[in-house]
């Protein structure tokens, strides 16, 4: 016997009409989610598609940048890090709106891992919302391990932000960036070595103060995670020898701080990065430091003072929004304007699927009459 038949007549109804609600709503709500996808890219791929590359955003004009306003201000000068920006860059834009209150910011320094992974599209959404946020200060960019691979080289990554290993000097103070270190199957790290000692060698004596930045430090300074590899320990006997006053890296999401032999140690790793980090945590550093940030230092004369801008994390819903954007655009427009066959099925699906939702919700069922 069938259970059906069993029901009063009234039930079946109703359990027919509840059926057909929910099959009416699930269809609605796919519908409504291609309508907004349809909107946001005609209006938003297409803006983000017209955004200029920013021309801060690059080591050689950010250098030049600064060297050109090398004029001294009674209150000194300063500027920011921030590292590890990853796939949090609504963090990140919270991080540059509360620097952009602050004063006499002559640079800001990113610390590498400005992507998530190595692919063209995430740099060009990088790119892109680094315009957004209207930051025009001159902007240096380290290479970090995520930044670079197969997909973006670091010949690519030289091409779009300027050399990976440079350095300037403002206002007797010596700054060096060292980006070849990251990649160890590019014979480029053997240069970093040659090429920070060779700027010590001929400019140390001439400045008062000398910072180095790279995404992790080589070698193993006491009190900081890091990164060794064969022959980094030189890098820190060479930094010791030209008393550099402060040596920063990013990696690790995370700050830390540590004093060895004159050499101050930075770790800067909180610029929108999941503040998870498994490998500090298995070097001992596990709930230390463990929050978004940036450092800004400020230098006047012979004086150097560094103040930790903590920021809170952005939320979940706003993090959930910008994974849906980087997504539609890093990966899901692009495939739709490669292949715009999907684009057009999908309309048609979107006319079915719309056409049999509106049944759903309006049609009458025909009833059978029992004679």
């Amino acid at each position: 016997m069938n259970t059906e038949d069993t029901l009063p007549p009234n039930n079946r109804k109703r359990g027919l009409s509840v059926a057909r609600i929910i099959a009416a709503s699930v269809l609605l709500i796919l519908c409504l989610v291609w309508v907004f996808f349809r909107i946001f890219y005609c209006a938003h791929v297409d803006e983000h598609e017209l955004l200029p590359f920013p021309e801060n955003l690059n080591n050689a004009t950010a250098k030049a940048m600064v060297e050109m306003d090398d004029v001294p201000h009674e209150d000194g000068f300063s500027f920011v890090l921030v590292g590890d920006v990853n796939a949090g860059m609504e963090t990140f834009e919270n991080i540059l709106e509360k620097v952009k209150t602050e004063k006499h910011i002559q640079f800001l320094m990113l610390l590498g891992d400005c992507v998530s992974s190595d692919s063209r599209g995430k740099h060009q959404y990088f790119q892109g919302e680094f315009v957004e946020t209207g930051v025009k200060w001159p902007t240096f960019v380290i290479a970090g391990n995520n930044d670079i691979g197969s997909q973006f080289t670091m010949n690519d990554f030289e091409k779009e932000y300027g050399p990976a290993n440079f350095y300037f000097e403002f206002q007797s103070n010596l700054f060096i960036g060292l980006g070849t270190i990251v990649d160890e199957n590019d014979p480029k790290r053997d240069n970093a070595y040659e090429f920070v000692k060779w700027v010590l060698e001929t400019r140390r004596d001439r400045n008062k103060h000398v910072f180095v930045f790279s995404h992790y430090f080589p070698g193993t300074p006491a009190g900081v995670p890091s990164v060794p590899f064969e022959d980094s320990e030189r890098f820190i006997k060479l930094y010791e020898k030209w008393k550099v006053n402060y040596a920063i890296s990013g990696h690790f999401h995370r700050y830390i701080t540590s004093e060895n032999n004159g050499v101050e140690y930075i770790v800067s790793g909180g610029g929108g990065g999941s503040l998870d980090s498994k490998i500090s945590v298995q070097q001992g550093y596990d709930d230390v430091g463990r929050f978004h940030h940036a450092i800004i230092f400020r230098v006047k004369g012979d004086s150097i003072a560094e103040r930790v801008l903590m920021v809170e994390s952005a939320g979940f819903l706003a993090t959930k929004l910008e994974d849906m954007e980087r997504i539609c655009l890093v990966d899901i427009f692009p495939f739709v304007k490669k292949h715009p066959w999907v684009s057009y099925v999908a309309d048609g699906l979107f006319v079915v699927l719309l056409g049999i939702s509106a049944y759903l919700f309006f049609g009458r069922k025909r009833e059978r009459v029992t004679v």
